[in-house]
């Protein structure tokens, strides 16, 4: 009779401590990422630059911490470390299938990353690896608060003919992705849903979403839908599909730890899959230096015109940046710099111009080369004629015109007349 009673009274103690660690990982997470937005709009380095990382891994924790109080069950970012690892791991992996494609697609690119090649890979990976996580634990939060977990709907019977056209419909898509970019690049977020779920429904069945469908279970395919807009993959809400599907492949693989369900990875395999992984993430960080990186966050000794002297006076008097330059006023920095007002403003309009939309200072040289030496001699430039002239100058394949577009736009913003109140 006596362990029966202490059963019970057992789980509500486990259950009491995980609810109190819980509550705490949650008022942490608010503080760490109520204080990155601090310091991010008092521009202190280094979060300006690594912004990302200081505001996402708290609201990890967050929704860690969420799901736990929601459901009483045990953290999983604390509570079960080889899943953890595991999708950490894998996370920068899954997303640089896209970078690598994106040499290709030419849809995005990055401004004002860390300027040493070690502290910017480095960023690069932590951005990345909150990913999956991401996904991972908006689905979590969702199903802890009941999100779509009870409705069933008609089982849809999954046939072997539709195994097949998943496929095709995949290769087909990677075929038109290829020769036609700019008009199919949508595509990109589909290809590894209907490639890999073939292969996950035959092998990891409790991780697939053609065997949810095949039970009339719409609940984890609605929740990972609803959680890829929540976190910000607004506009191709199926990425969140997309990725847990390719996390899935890998476990069905048994080179990564299951969210759901226990299964041991295999050690060999698991090894040459890290090495293989290691080497594609190398060759497409490498890549990115050369297709999708377009600048790094500039210094003042970077901003073309600025002598050491310069330099040195204005960070003496308390100007450390460009973008403390962009802003100051002509009068104070003649003050500075011992110059007259024309070369105080000619360095002022330089650091703006570098500070717009994410130039750089490399950029910036180069338009200060074509004649561009201030943010509203943009506005008079055409994108396609700009950026093949920009790219003569430095050599390399940015900007594209799509980028220069940009920086046009912002200069018409920022140089439009103001109109009076009564005609807005």
């Amino acid at each position: 009779m006596g362990p029966r009673t202490k059963v019970p009274a057992l789980q509500r103690a486990v259950v009491k401590n995980q609810r109190s660690a819980a509550s705490a990982r949650l008022a942490v997470s608010i503080l760490a990422l109520a204080l990155a937005w601090i310091l991010l709009g008092l521009r202190i380095d280094p979060v300006p630059t690594w912004f990302y990382v200081f505001a996402w891994y708290p609201t990890l924790m967050l929704l860690d911490a969420a799901a736990s109080l929601l459901d009483d069950r045990p953290s999983l970012l604390f509570g079960r470390g080889t899943v953890t690892l595991s999708l950490l791991a894998w996370s920068p992996i899954v997303w640089l299938v896209f970078e690598a494609a994106n040499f290709r697609v030419r849809n995005w690119y990055y401004v004002f990353l860390p300027a040493a090649p070690v502290e910017r890979w480095a960023g690069i990976l932590l951005s990345f690896a909150t990913v999956l996580p991401a996904i991972v634990l908006a689905e979590r939060v969702l199903a802890a608060g009941g999100v779509f977990t009870a409705r069933q709907h008609r089982p849809f019977p999954i046939r072997r003919w539709m195994l097949h056209a998943s496929m095709n419909i995949a290769l087909l898509a990677s075929a038109l992705v290829a020769l036609f970019p700019t008009y199919c690049f949508p595509l990109l977020w589909g290809i590894g849903l209907f490639l890999l779920e073939p292969f996950v429904y035959r092998r990891a069945p409790h991780l697939s979403l053609f065997r949810d469908l095949e039970r009339g279970e719409w609940g984890r395919i609605t929740r990972l839908l609803l959680g890829g807009v929540g976190i910000g993959f607004l506009g191709f809400p199926v990425f969140a599909l997309e990725a847990w599907v390719m996390y899935s492949s890998l476990c069905a693989l048994r080179v990564a730890a299951p969210v759901v369900g226990e299964q041991p990875t295999a050690r060999a395999r698991s090894m040459v899959a890290g090495a293989l992984a290691v080497t594609f993430a190398i060759a497409t960080l490498l890549g990115m230096e050369h297709f999708t990186i377009s600048s790094t966050v500039p210094q003042l000794a970077d901003i073309p015109g600025l002598t050491p002297g310069t330099v040195a006076a204005l960070e003496h008097g308390g100007v450390r940046t460009p973008r403390e330059l962009a802003s100051a006023t002509p009068s104070r920095i003649a003050g500075l710099i011992g110059d007259g007002d024309y070369q105080a403003e000619a360095a002022i309009q330089t650091a703006r111009l570098a500070m717009l939309r994410g130039i750089g200072a490399v950029y910036t040289s180069a338009l200060a080369s074509l004649g561009v030496h201030r943010v509203c001699d943009l506005t008079q430039q055409n994108a396609h004629t700009l950026s093949a002239r920009v790219r003569s100058a430095t050599g390399g394949v940015r900007p594209s015109a799509a980028e220069v577009r940009v920086w046009i736009r912002a200069a018409e913003r920022a140089c439009s007349p103001v109109r009076p109140s009564h005609e807005k």
